[in-house]
């Protein structure tokens, strides 16, 4: 998938779209880092972004196997609902 990214990335059509979010972000974190011949901007967005998404998986493991989907489910009910608020004003 992440040769398939970077090719994808590559050839900047806008058609072709990439099959998952966080493959897509380790992808964007090694292409435009300074070892990848970029000049490593957004590198730090990009790996709080993956820190996060890695952070939020293991939160929602643990709580489903501890207490079941009522609380990943509510939280993540209540994250949207914030994300929704803060976005609704932006056009």
């Amino acid at each position: 998938m992440g040769l398939r990214n970077a090719a994808v990335r590559t050839l900047k059509v806008t058609d072709i779209s990439t099959t998952t979010v966080l493959t897509s972000t380790l992808t964007a974190l090694v292409a435009d880092s300074v070892t990848g011949n970029g000049w490593g901007s957004g590198s730090l967005r990009r790996g709080l972004a993956v820190v996060g998404m890695v952070s939020g998986a293991m939160l929602g493991a643990w709580l489903t196997l501890h207490h079941g989907l009522r609380y990943p489910l509510l939280i993540a009910a209540l994250a949207a609902g914030v994300f929704a608020l803060t976005a609704s004003g932006r056009e």
